[in-house]
Formats: structure tokens, sequence, C-alpha cells
């Protein structure tokens, strides 16, 4: 007797067109996802044959590469495009901090699909109160918000007593931690209070001594948040200490934006909290608003959009290297791909990819290498616009622009206006990022390492990869190979 097997014989049957993007941007997402060994053989094919060519920008920090979107957009708008037409990609959820920023300054509405904006984020809400604290120890709400964040053991009840014992002796609830006892607070809780209470009071005595950044990030190591999320260990946690990381950047960036518009003005901490606070609202997301949409590259699958841009196209961010080492598993590389590939098939006509040399870090090097998923890329398919790339301005935020050796370049040219290179774009990126470390990294020039702090690079052999640096810390002279370790770099005496 015959079985079902004989009469129906299986066929594997490849949905192959593609009705969305160029052919293009589906040859760029090939080129990407064929190197993946466990991917069963499909190529894509469309009834969209040519298209216009992928653009790269090589920008020269995370804030300039915002300011080129959001330049490009303005361009788009122009031409008759919709905000709608335009979605933002980025690997990780912190990189939008620096996208918002742009957006919000050229007053283009954007929303944030499958995630919450920069500053309505839990742990940023939750690091902004402490800093409100520092600046203002009346304000009640914040305190209420972090005092037991991370837990120091309050609860509803010790709360209400640190409340009535305000309301009693007439001092804001903040000071009543001095004294904790006074309110019938005992034991542990009264012990952990009194340490919160001492650690804020001797930081809000620093706020007019320091810069806003140091205050942030003395604060940061001081109460125990990120040991906090540590502790955690999940994928959730690395991405809340990372958006804490990118709050620092964010001062940081305010900082450099108040000394160029204002040569009189010192930032402040109060200033940043205040330019904090006019930041509005925005309603969520759908299909009818008119709005620039910014996403993750996880929240992009299934959706399409006219423009795309894919940011952040560096090693160690995308693909995202977690470890120590900088490696990755197989898996997580081949998830990766899968990842780039569904990030450049959101597009439908045009593909932007942008990387930045340098790029704000909290934790980490400064100077950035590209992406190795750019050297998929069929080199025909791309054109490559050059901004600041790997400029010495960008090096560090203390880098005096008088004094660099190559200056920025003027903040207000427009996209047209800027260098346009054609060549072939592989060899331009990798060529100039072997350059970048013989640029940055002059005798004369001041450093810092994380380990053994300033320094002054004394003598320099090599260059590229083989660069050897002899760096002056104090009385100590060390001899460092820069692949090896992140140095930041400050800039010259």
């Amino acid at each position: 007797s015959r079985g079902l097997g004989d009469v129906y014989k299986r066929q594997v049957i490849k949905l192959e067109q593609n009705y969305r993007s160029t052919k293009t941007i589906l040859d760029a997402a090939h080129g990407i996802v064929i190197k993946n060994e466990n991917r069963k053989p499909k190529k894509l094919f469309t009834v969209r044959p040519g298209g216009d060519k992928i653009t790269l920008m090589l920008c020269g920090d995370d804030r300039e590469e915002a300011g080129a979107i959001v330049d490009k957009i303005k361009f788009g708008l122009s031409s008759g495009k919709k905000l709608t037409d335009h979605a933002i990609l980025y690997r990780t959820h912190a990189q939008s901090r620096a996208l918002e920023d742009a957006l919000r300054d050229a007053g283009i509405p954007y929303v944030i699909v499958g995630g919450l904006r920069f500053y309505d984020r839990l742990e940023i809400k939750d690091i902004i109160a402490y800093l409100r604290l520092l600046v203002n120890p009346d304000d009640t709400g914040s305190l209420l918000r972090i005092i037991n964040k991370p837990k120091r053991g309050v609860g509803k009840k010790t709360i209400e007593k640190i409340l009535n014992q305000a309301v009693k002796t007439g001092v804001p609830a903040f000071e009543v931690l001095s004294k904790p006892e006074d309110a019938g607070i005992k034991g542990k809780s009264a012990a952990e209070l009194t340490k919160f209470y001492k650690t804020l009071k001797n930081l809000s005595v620093e706020v007019n001594e320091l810069t806003p950044d140091e205050i942030a990030i003395r604060l940061v190591k001081q109460i125990g948040y990120v040991k906090m999320l540590q502790q955690e260990n999940s994928a959730e946690a690395d991405v809340r200490i990372d958006n804490i990381g990118e709050l620092i950047n964010g001062i940081i960036v305010y900082m450099e934006k108040v000394k160029e518009e204002h040569e009189d003005r010192q930032p402040t901490l109060q200033g940043f909290l205040e330019e904090v606070s006019l930041i509005t609202d925005v309603d969520i997301w759908n299909e009818d608003d008119e709005a620039v949409v910014l996403m993750t590259l996880h929240s992009a699958k299934g959706l399409e959009f006219d423009i795309v841009f894919m940011t952040g196209m560096e090693q160690g961010l995308f693909p995202l290297l977690r470890n120590s080492l900088g490696h990755s598993l197989v898996k997580d590389m081949e998830e990766e791909r899968r990842l780039c590939y569904v990030g450049i098939t959101r597009a439908k006509s045009k593909l932007h990819l942008s990387m930045a040399g340098y790029r704000r870090r909290f934790d980490g090097p400064n100077i950035t290498r590209p992406s190795e998923f750019l050297m998929d890329i069929p080199e025909n398919l791309v054109d490559v616009e050059r901004y600041s790339y790997y400029n010495t301005s960008f090096a560090g935020k203390n880098l005096s622009l008088s004094n660099s050796r190559l200056s920025r370049r003027d903040k207000h040219q427009s996209t047209t206006d800027r260098l346009r290179q054609s060549n072939t774009y592989q060899n331009e990126i990798y060529h100039n990022d072997e350059e970048a470390l013989d640029r940055l990294l002059q005798v004369g020039m001041m450093i810092s390492h994380s380990k053994f702090g300033v320094g002054k690079i004394i003598d320099k052999e090599g260059n590229g990869e083989d660069m050897i640096l002899t760096i002056r810390f104090g009385s100590d002279v060390k001899r460092i190979m820069p692949k090896y370790v992140g140095l930041e770099v400050l800039g010259y005496n």
C-alpha cells in the first residue's frame, strides 16, 4: 500500500521576492547576511531595480552624527517627503539621547517606538532626582523618589515618620535624615539614611566647585546605583547602565553648548536641570502621526520606511560586543548580522549609514573603529560623505579648539557643502582609521588613562597598530601600545 508520503512529496518553496526595497538595498543586505553559516541559501530579488546608492556618513562625533542626520531630514522635507517617511534606527537605547537632542533643537517632532524617550526612562528620572536634590534639598518629591533606590530599608511607615517629623519641626524632609532617630527611626534603616544624608550633603557642598559632569560622575559612583544594576546581572540592567553613562554624556554636551553660545557664561548643574525640565512629553506614535520615527533595530522588525538612517556603525556598538575581551560568540555575531539585515531592509528607497570617529563614553574608549559590517557591503553600492571624521577637535571634551592642529568644520555648514568622496569607501574608512592614531596621538598631547590618570606623551615610536607611546604620568613614565588600552585624548596644554 502507498502512504501519504508517496503521494505528497515535500518541496521547499523559497519566498525570495521583495516588494519593498530597491535592488541596491537588497544587494547590500545580502552582502551582510550571506556570511551567516547557519542560514539556508536565499537571495531576495525585487520588482524595483537599481535605486539610489547607500550613503555612508563619516562623522566626527555622536553630536555631529545627529546633526548630519537632521540636515538630511530637513533636505527630505524640502523635497516633498513627510516626517513619517524618515526612520532612525540604532543598536542600543542609549544612542537615542544625542539624536533626540538634535531633533528637539531643530524643532522636528519625533517619537520613539517600542521604548521611552531618553529623559522618561526610569533610571534617568532617578539620577535626575538625585541631582535635583543636590541643588535643592527642599525638593521633597525628588527625595521620595530615590530615598529607597538603592534599597535602604525604607518603607511606607518610615516615610510617614520622616514627613511627620518635617512638619513637626518645620524643616525640609531631607534634613530630618541627619538625625533619623529623632523621628523614631532605628536600626539599619537609621544607619542607611544617615549615610545617604551625609553622601548628598558632602556632594552638595561641591556643586559650585566642580563642573556639572564631575559632580554627576561622583554622584553615580557614590550612591551605589550602578552597583545595584550590576548585581542584577541582566541584559536590561546593562541597558540601564548604558543610559546612565549617556546621561553623563548629555551633561557634557550641555556644557559644550553653553561654552559655544555664551563666552561669558559658565555651565552649571542647575542650568542643565532647567534645560531638562523644558523637555515636553510626546504622544505615542501611530501611522497617522506626523513625526520622525526613532527605534532600536529590534523594534524595527516588520516595519518599513521610505528613508532609513542606521546609526553607530562602529565595532563594539554594531555589532554589539559586551564582554571584556571585546569579542562575541559566533551565535551572537550571526544574530547581529541578522539584525543588520533587518535594519537595512526596512528602507524602501534610500538608506543612510553613519558612524562617529569619536563617541563619548562614560566608562570606555573614545576613539572608535568602523563596523566590520561595512566591509561586507559591495563597494559599488556606496557613496561616502566625510564630515569631521577623525578631526583632532573631536578627540575629547577638554580639547581646546583654538589650540587643536585640525580645526572643527563650520557647524553651520550644510550637508550639500560637505566634501563627498566616491572612491572605494572601504579603503577610505579603514585607511583613515589607522591614520587616526597618528593624527590624534602626538608628542605633547595630554591623555587620560583609566589606571594611571592624566599624562603627557613625551615620545612616539611606530604608527598605526604598532605604535608605542612613552607617557609621563606625574613622576612615572610608562610605555603603552594604544591599540590595547582606552585612552581619552584631552588635547594640548
